[in-house]
C-alpha cells in the first residue's frame, strides 16, 4: 500500500495499491523527472480526474475525456509511442486532455481550457502513459450549450 499526501487538496492523505500506479517512461514535457503518476477523481465527480505525480507531489494535472467536452479527434501513434506504451492487440488505450482554468484558480468566472495539442494517451492494460505532442491539429469540434 502506498500513502500519499495531496498538497493541492489541503494535505489530504490517500492510500492506494502500487499496481494502480501509471508509469510515464518519458515523463511529460517540462516534467521529465515525473515518471510515476496516480489517477484520482473526487468523490461525486467521476468526470474530472486528477493525474497526480508521485515523484513531485506538487505536480498535478486535471484530465477530462474529450468526448465529455464534445470534442472528437483521432491521434496516430508512432512506433516509438507504441514502444513506450508497450501496446499489444487488445490493450485498452484511452485519450484524455489536460484542462486548466485561464486566470486565477479561485476565479469562478475564469474560462476552462483544454490542451488539444498534447493529449495524454494511457495504456490502461499496462498502466503506462505518454503525452503526445501534436504538430498540427485536424479536429472535428462540436460545441453544445450547457
Amino acid at each position: 500500500m502506498i500513502k500519499l499526501n495531496l498538497p493541492r487538496f489541503g494535505g489530504v492523505s490517500v492510500e492506494f495499491e502500487s499496481n494502480s500506479v501509471i508509469n510515464f517512461p518519458a515523463g511529460l514535457p517540462g516534467f521529465e523527472t515525473c515518471n510515476r503518476f496516480k489517477l484520482f477523481h473526487e468523490e461525486g465527480k467521476p468526470n474530472v480526474n486528477w493525474l497526480q505525480s508521485l515523484d513531485k507531489p506538487e505536480v498535478m494535472f486535471s484530465l477530462r475525456d474529450p468526448g465529455l467536452l464534445n470534442i472528437s479527434y483521432e491521434v496516430n501513434l508512432s512506433d516509438a509511442d507504441e514502444k513506450l506504451l508497450e501496446t499489444a492487440p487488445g490493450d485498452d488505450l484511452q485519450l484524455a486532455l489536460i484542462v486548466y482554468k485561464d486566470g486565477k484558480a479561485k476565479d469562478k468566472d475564469a474560462a476552462v481550457k483544454a490542451n488539444m495539442f498534447a493529449p495524454i494517451i494511457l495504456n490502461v492494460s499496462k498502466r503506462r502513459g505518454i503525452q503526445k505532442v501534436l504538430k498540427e491539429l485536424d479536429a472535428q469540434v462540436a460545441l453544445s450549450g450547457a
